[in-house]
């Protein structure tokens, strides 16, 4: 094949019986791109061979090397008896951002949180710095995941 990367935006499930197909084909070498969906077990269940070095993105990656995400996570387990996922760790952001600038002297009024939310430099977070546009969009960078082995890994620290 003559290109360096094949993008698949499907499930894991889907994704797991197409790329064995690949190598069937003599497709190698290339490298594999999916979506935040192929962050599952699944996905390793029914590839797992044929997924080595595929890289994914994701909003939040509980087994992160990051202290806060570690944190975060052995309270949440310890807690509920189970990891956090990516709604967790959003929501626990969001309420986290959110006490934060209401608890600011100067926030009194509704419009003196969107302006405090869009003229901070950002928010650390378990799922990430968070920024706010200047139309309150929340900018953040994903976590990129590859798989090696029977694992997730994270690529590089953001």
């Amino acid at each position: 094949v003559d290109f360096d990367a094949i993008f698949i935006p499907e499930s894991p499930k889907i994704a797991g019986l197409l790329i064995p197909q690949l190598a069937f084909h003599d497709v190698r070498g290339v490298v594999l791109i999916g979506t935040n969906l192929w962050h599952s077990q699944v996905l390793l269940d029914l590839a797992g061979q044929y997924v080595q070095g595929a890289i994914m993105p994701d909003g939040f990656f509980a087994a992160s090397l990051d202290a806060d995400v570690q944190a975060f996570v052995q309270r949440f387990e310890e807690t509920y008896g189970e990891k956090p996922g990516y709604i967790e760790a959003i929501l626990y952001d969001s309420a986290t951002i959110l006490f934060d600038v209401v608890n600011r002297p100067n926030v009194r009024f509704r419009s003196d949180i969107r302006t405090a939310l869009i003229d901070a430099n950002g928010f650390p977070g378990v799922t990430g710095r968070t920024r706010f546009d200047e139309t309150g969009e929340a900018l953040k960078r994903a976590y990129l995941l590859r798989i090696e082995g029977d694992e997730f890994v994270e690529m590089g620290r953001r």
